[in-house]
């Protein structure tokens, strides 16, 4: 070669660029299929409890103490009533146990498919042309939930497909009762894809230590492909050196528009493989104590043949400062919202601003999960807009923001979104990771562009030409080789 520094740069540019040639043609490729993948809906989730069938007070005639035994009474620490095909259930969780137990509220019974039953209810709600194919519901592929819906419990949220041709299938939480989202057969197919070949699924689970290695390695060696390409072609305008074939002018044309995004690239991913704030508190049901046998018991059936509440589309139990709340759900005279009333199980009285209070009762519950001090006082406001890493509004409503100035706990650092109906905090991020996912967003999924249709075309093209510039320096590569050049 000219020069020791040529030969150099020239040798690690070219052993890189042979190493990642494979993974980055496919990782472009599938990469390219993000411009078709289907992404969640921004609009709310619609709450099934706002079109579910009405229920009357006076068919509530047996309670859990009359068909559950003791030890389970004991352990009781959900209930819900709702109804379910035309019959009214009781859907009960229990500690240590993930999920719903279904039982009917007429006699008692188990129902052994009751979380199917109450997913398909949810999924049908909303009129579609084709029938639930109640057969094959069940849990929500690794693709999907990992790409399209927030992480969740599998016991909790189903898929519950459709008899179409399109292959519809909507997705359901059946703790918070709400269409998640849905997916055709051509979506998920997409979506699969991206998850094995973008995400690399085949390498094993998220938390994997081999995986993390993998993708460290991969986006560092991007940047330091892009690095040495830079230093190589300046080393190559000062030796003047002028490439002769065509492919090797069409390689240094492709490198230098892609050297310094490939460098950008490959530095964000690598700081976003090593950041160690992404295996943070999500999913977490922030209420683990029983209920009282009182509340499911005698207060219940005096709540019931007290207050008046008319007919309901769902009446269940929460708790906030230490007491119990019956919680219900009612249809307004135009059949569009649904209305939440909430009684003191202690004294039947009517609560003021009860979802504002059980926030902030449930954000104290997320308070004491982490290493953060409880603050003396604090105040809760709604986050409308999420963050960039839990984007899409349509999967739990309301979140809430908390903020402390007496403790350290400023709206500066920890971000809680609790979700006020499932009685969970949904996601919680720290300063530096919503610093890290910003910066992410911006620089390596082209946030720094505002026009969604400029930056899937520049993502369009970043693709091509990279599918471009990996084939062209393996054909390169591969002429050097045969003609002897180091």
């Amino acid at each position: 070669m000219f020069s020791p520094a040529l030969d150099r740069s020239y040798w690690v540019h070219r052993r890189l660029g042979l190493i990642l040639a494979i993974p980055l043609l496919l990782w472009c490729l599938s990469g390219f299929a993000y411009l078709w993948a289907p992404v969640a809906s921004e609009t709310a989730a619609p709450f099934y409890h706002s079109i579910a069938q009405p229920i009357t007070q006076n068919a509530i005639n047996r309670l859990p103490a009359d068909f559950l035994p003791a030890h389970q009474q004991s352990e009781l620490k959900g209930l819900a009533f709702m109804a379910i095909d035309g019959d009214l259930y009781y859907q009960l969780e229990f500690i240590g146990e993930s999920g719903f137990r279904y039982y009917l509220a007429a006699d008692g019974t188990a129902a052994a498919d009751g979380a199917y039953f109450y997913a398909a209810a949810i999924a049908s709600s909303l009129p579609f042309d084709g029938a639930v194919n109640f057969e094959h519901i069940g849990p929500v592929s690794p693709s999907v939930r990992h790409l399209y819906l927030p992480p969740a419990s599998e016991s909790t949220v189903f898929s519950v497909p459709f008899k179409n041709k399109e292959g519809l299938q909507r997705y359901v939480d059946t703790r918070t009762g709400r269409i998640l989202g849905e997916t055709t057969r051509g979506e998920r197919l997409i979506l699969n894809w991206i998850h094995y070949a973008h995400h690399m699924a085949w390498l094993g689970s998220e938390g994997s230590v081999h995986r993390w290695l993998i993708v460290a390695f991969g986006s560092l060696a991007c940047a330091v492909v892009g690095l040495a390409g830079l230093i190589l072609f300046g080393l190559l305008l000062k030796l003047r050196i002028s490439p002769a074939h065509v492919n090797r002018r069409l390689h240094r044309l492709f490198g230098l528009g892609l050297s310094l995004p490939l460098l950008v690239f490959g530095w964000t991913g690598f700081i976003k493989a090593v950041d160690r704030n992404s295996s943070l508190h999500d999913q977490i049901l922030l209420i683990e104590s029983n209920l009282e046998p009182a509340v499911t018991g005698l207060q219940l059936q005096r709540f019931l043949q007290n207050i008046a509440l008319g007919t309901f589309t769902r009446l269940d139990i929460i708790r906030f400062e230490e007491g119990f709340f019956y919680r219900v759900f009612t249809v307004d005279e135009s059949g569009d919202e649904v209305v939440t009333r909430t009684f003191n199980a202690a004294t039947l009285g009517r609560v003021s601003q009860a979802d504002q209070r059980h926030a902030e009762s449930l954000f104290r519950s997320a308070l004491s999960l982490t290493n953060h001090s409880r603050p003396q006082t604090h105040s809760l406001r709604r986050v409308h807009s999420f963050s960039r890493e839990y984007p899409s509004a349509h999967r739990v409503l309301p979140i809430y923001r908390g903020i402390s100035t007496d403790s350290g706990l400023t709206e500066r650092f920890p971000v809680f979104y609790i979700d006020t109906l499932g009685n969970r905090m949904i996601h919680y991020s720290t300063h530096s990771k919503r610093m890290n996912e910003s910066r992410f967003a911006r620089w390596h999924l082209f946030g720094l562009v505002d026009h969604s249709h400029t930056r899937i075309t520049l993502l369009g093209l970043a693709t091509l030409g990279l599918v471009a510039l990996v084939l062209l320096g393996v054909m390169n590569a591969l002429r050097s080789k045969r003609r002897g050049h180091r």
